[in-house]
């Protein structure tokens, strides 16, 4: 299982555009998990309920959590999954790519299946 995430842009023209932002493995999920409730007090956030949230509040909230995550590395690279799927830096440059697509395009919603 992973996470399919797109950004969904309103073209104003009662059409929207999907901008992919690619998939990951559920597998390092609760390391979001962790780093959202300790940066910013959300317990039990993952990926999956920023589903529908305005792109600027998802940069903020993915924003804190990267950051947490870059400062408490070590902490986070021993949650990597044992069975391999997944890891560490992989996860945080997928999580900072959708923080980056998110802060270029604010006003759209992220998707995320």
């Amino acid at each position: 299982m992973s996470y399919d995430c797109s950004l969904e842009v309103d073209t104003g023209n009662g059409e929207t555009i999907s901008i992919d932002l690619g998939n990951y493995t559920y597998n390092c999920s609760m390391m979001l998990v962790k780093a959202i409730e300790k940066s910013s007090g959300k317990k039990e956030t993952s990926l999956s309920d920023l589903d529908g949230v305005i792109a600027k509040e998802v940069s903020k909230i993915l924003g804190l959590a990267c950051i947490e995550m870059a400062e408490n590395r070590k902490e986070y690279i021993e949650m990597n999954p044992e069975n391999g799927w997944g890891d560490y830096d992989s996860w945080l440059e997928y999580l900072r790519n959708i923080e980056l697509q998110c802060l270029k395009h604010p006003n759209t919603k992220l998707s995320v299946h």
